[in-house]
């Protein structure tokens, strides 16, 4: 499957509800593409959207109704596009039941669509759980060390509390990143 084009990009971002597109922005920069991410962070600047309230984890939502004919490219995508709104992969089974699809052929679709969609997911917040590993390890690191060889010439030392705090949010948000990912693949 090949990635979005920037107007198919712009075009799904800008149908989002305030809510999902707050929850989307409420992921960070590290869960998408940088084009999409872009076009997330215009679209929230162009309707003027208080990003303080935007959630650390997107808040569940029901998946859109099913319009016209459902091919499986079209289940595909229509499981993408939920997923990455926020919708629970339970939820997307069963409007893919409603409209009609086979139980077999959508426990294989969804199967295979979570399992692909929840490895992006899990990719981009293990990045983020490691470059909070590094940023808080980093802090703490010239913290001993200028403390130690402040103890030992009487001088001053740094405490790098900013790359400290800075990693342990980072470290924070990929765990909750992940617990959330967890729960909205969860099919059983």
């Amino acid at each position: 499957m090949s990635s979005p084009s920037s107007d198919e990009l712009r075009h799904r971002y800008s149908s989002y509800s305030d809510e999902a597109l707050l929850a989307a922005y409420g992921l960070g920069a590290s869960s998408y593409s940088s084009a999409a991410w872009q076009i997330i962070a215009d679209e929230v600047a162009a309707r003027r959207l208080n990003v303080a309230s935007a959630p650390a984890t997107p808040q569940p939502v029901t998946p859109p109704p099913i319009e016209g004919p459902l091919t499986t490219d079209g289940a595909v995508a229509f499981a993408l596009q939920a997923l990455t709104q926020g919708a629970p992969a339970t939820g997307i089974r069963e409007q893919l039941l409603a409209h009609g699809l086979p139980s077999t052929d959508v426990a294989l679709l969804l199967e295979q669509t979570v399992l692909s969609w929840r490895n992006q997911a899990d990719t981009a917040a293990l990045k983020t759980l490691f470059a909070g590993g590094l940023w808080c390890g980093a802090g703490l690191a010239v913290t001993l060390l200028t403390y130690v060889f402040a103890g030992e010439t009487g001088g001053y030392y740094i405490v790098a509390y900013g790359a400290v705090f800075f990693g342990g949010i980072r470290l924070i948000t990929a765990f909750r990143r992940l617990d959330a990912v967890k729960k909205q693949c969860d099919l059983s």
